[in-house]
């Protein structure tokens, strides 16, 4: 920069100049295990001057002023990252490389019997989807004695499923959000209440013989038979549909009946029918 200026005989003048600062520039090189991310930004830090990653993984930032600065590189799905300290010189380029680890998080689902609230054991919890970098995610957790299911490490992603299943309960199935602020102390969770899948029906006969027998029928369908044995026939029924049941006796038209034994639910039609534990009874 040049200005001029008049000095007069035995004068004295004052002149300021603006002299520019130096500058000089930085390729910011971006990778993942070796790969290279786009759409990475990458700020100089302490500048306000920043950049995104090309398809190679790379962006070239001009006009900082000559220093030292390190580099802070963020995209969703990975941990932010930042450089070592690196020198700017004065019409130069300066090389950086940053490398980027995905982001990861935590998640628990505790599983629990929908009659009593307790713990579930020995159920199988599969979380599947895509993460939010793109990557399948399948990953399958059996709960402990306190009925949880514990996700470690999971790759970032908010459109998680999962299914859960157990020996004698109905499959239950939901979605899960897992961020890189769910760390192991603050997991992504879920409760999942499972219905029972095994319904007991046990029908009291009353003076029926050992010689007779009890019928359901779930409207005019047969469903199951059993003989009376001490006075009593026993029948446990798996995965019943919802719908009006009927318990017969074998040599008169005495009967009770029942509906809504899906999921171990029943709604209770007869005053007769008493329920305990999921365990269904009516007298005929």
């Amino acid at each position: 920069s040049s200005t001029s200026t008049a000095i007069s005989n035995g004068g004295t003048a004052v002149v300021s100049i603006a002299l520019p600062v130096p500058v000089g520039s930085a390729t910011v090189a971006v990778t993942s295990g070796g790969s290279p991310v786009s759409g990475a930004t990458v700020t100089v830090d302490g500048t306000g001057l920043s950049g995104t990653t090309d398809t190679n993984g790379q962006v070239t930032i001009s006009n900082i002023p000559v220093g030292s600065y390190t580099f802070t590189v963020s995209k969703n799905g990975y941990a932010n990252a930042t450089s070592a300290s690196s020198g700017i010189s004065y019409g130069e380029t300066t090389n950086v490389a940053v490398s980027l680890t995905a982001q990861t998080g935590y998640a628990i689902v505790t599983v629990t019997d929908s009659s009593g609230g307790s713990p579930i054991s020995g159920a199988s919890v599969t979380l599947s989807g895509t993460s939010t970098l793109g990557t399948a995610v399948n990953s399958t957790v059996t709960t402990g004695t306190d009925g949880k299911a514990s996700f470690n490490g999971i790759l970032v992603g908010s459109n998680y499923s999962y299914a859960v299943t157990a020996t004698d309960y109905t499959t239950s199935t939901g979605s899960l959000a897992i961020a890189g602020t769910n760390i192991s102390s603050n997991p992504a969770t879920a409760t999942v209440s499972l219905h029972t899948s095994k319904v007991k029906v046990t029908v009291y006969v009353g003076s029926y013989t050992d010689t007779q027998y009890i019928f359901i029928y779930n409207d005019a369908n047969f469903v199951a038979s059993h003989p009376v044995t001490g006075g009593s026939a026993y029948f446990e029924l798996e995965a019943l549909t919802t719908g009006y049941y009927t318990a017969w006796g074998s040599t008169n038209d005495d009967h009770d009946d029942f509906s809504g034994l899906n999921g171990g639910i029943v709604d209770i039609y007869d005053a007769t029918f008493t329920t305990s534990a999921g365990v269904y009874t009516v007298s005929l």
